[in-house]
């Protein structure tokens, strides 16, 4: 005889696997949208020269502060709780990481590895 699921705990076990499918895509959405959709994204790399060293560290600094402005703050202060900070620090370096290979600039890939 098969036991019998209570239907509260069919409908935890759905949430809780949509939540987890949400979070393991939530980055490389955020990238794509970061490097292919966003307007924002394109004016800065249009309006940085990439030659540079200059216009690679501004390049960088764009793409983490719209990581950053995607996925939230890593202050528990601001995220409201551990858990929430711990996973919007997740959200940002997955998202980072996937932009930065995005971009596929030399210059800004070593930027983004030496500050690991």
């Amino acid at each position: 005889m098969m036991n019998k699921v209570p239907p509260a705990n069919l409908f935890r076990n759905a949430v809780v696997s949509a939540a987890v499918i949400w979070v393991l895509a939530l980055p490389v959405i955020v990238s794509a949208s970061i490097l292919n959709n966003s307007h924002e994204a394109q004016k800065a790399a249009s309006a940085v020269n990439l030659d540079t060293a200059e216009g690679q560290e501004s390049f960088y600094g764009k793409l983490k502060n719209e990581s950053r402005n995607i996925c939230g703050s890593s202050s528990v202060n601001v995220a409201g709780s551990l858990e929430r900070a711990a996973d919007n620090e997740k959200c940002f370096n997955e998202t980072l990481d996937v932009a930065v290979q995005r971009a596929d600039n030399p210059a800004v890939t070593e930027l983004h590895q030496n500050s690991l």
